[in-house]
């Protein structure tokens, strides 16, 4: 990924992908998964980790420490628990996905020292505190597959965006479409912004917006 759209993507609200995204017909939307502290952010390709249903102990059964020497610094881990409310992650796993480099962690699941982990500089996205384990109910048994996590599928290499409002998975073939259309929605919110502090007619505020439902050519 060259700078521009790193930096790009680094910045961009959430809301704002969500309409370019519409307008090309794409999704990736995870219900129920927002930041354990308010004000961060992530951005990064995804590394993924698929929770199973144990039926053999002689079937692989990873630990997220077993991944560190896997992933590739600035990658968001993306840990599908099936969404299950028992805790993957506590802040000793947490701290070795901060040193070991990794941009951010979604959790399809829960976590536990939920406010020793809200507090650290590393975004961790997740379904709420927990303090159970997954114990006998899944184990980690596959690395770099698809996951789905809360109605969104992830491919490896797909980008992850999150905020306050949620997160996103973004197709890596779609990052330069989306950028476009964003660019145009952005431009409309700036008008649309400006328009209400003018307290304009609504109808025209109204047209204004309604340049947000085409595509930009």
């Amino acid at each position: 990924m060259n700078d521009e759209l790193k930096n790009f993507f680094s910045k961009v609200q959430t809301g704002v992908v969500t309409d370019a995204m519409y307008l090309l017909g794409l999704e990736g939307w995870a219900t129920g998964i927002f930041p354990l502290a308010p004000e961060k952010r992530v951005f990064g390709k995804a590394f993924t980790v698929q929770g199973m249903r144990v039926r053999s102990k002689d079937e692989p059964n990873y630990t997220i420490y077993d991944f560190a020497d896997k992933w590739e610094k600035d990658d968001v881990l993306v840990v599908d628990g099936l969404g299950e409310r028992c805790s993957l992650m506590g802040e000793n796993m947490a701290n070795v996905c901060e040193v070991w480099g990794l941009a951010g962690v979604v959790l399809h699941g829960c976590c536990r020292d939920y406010g020793q982990i809200r507090g650290m500089k590393l975004p961790v996205f997740s379904m709420g505190p927990a303090m159970e384990l997954k114990n006998k109910r899944f184990k980690f048994g596959a690395y770099n597959v698809t996951v789905n996590i809360a109605g969104a599928q992830v491919r490896p290499n797909d980008y992850i965006l999150g905020d306050v409002d949620g997160v996103l998975v973004i197709p890596a073939e779609c990052l330069s479409d989306i950028k476009y259309q964003c660019e145009m929605i952005e431009e409309v919110e700036s008008e649309a912004e400006e328009a209400i502090r003018k307290k304009r007619p609504i109808v025209e505020i109204k047209e204004i917006l309604a340049k947000k439902k085409n595509p930009r050519k």
